[in-house]
């Protein structure tokens, strides 16, 4: 772990829950500051994605059919 410098800390603060873009400016390659917190959330809904693009999705469709008695009976159907 790398600590922020007090000119970082002042960008960060100043910024709110807001990212914050750092420049090299040897590569002037763009980084973006996000809290670490905001960052798991990104990371944890790219993980779901990921998971969620690697299902068979028409697999399932075709194989696991909802049972028939979700469909019997006069109730209101949510679908």
């Amino acid at each position: 772990m790398i600590p922020l410098t007090p000119q970082q800390i002042e960008a960060a603060m100043a910024s709110g829950d807001a990212p914050l873009t750092l420049i090299d400016p040897q590569t002037k390659t763009a980084y973006v500051l996000v809290r670490k917190d905001s960052y798991d959330k990104l990371a944890a809904a790219a993980d779901v994605e990921q998971l969620v693009a690697s299902m068979g999705w028409e697999s399932a469709r075709r194989t696991l059919r909802p049972p028939q008695e979700w469909f019997d009976g006069d109730e209101p159907k949510p679908f």
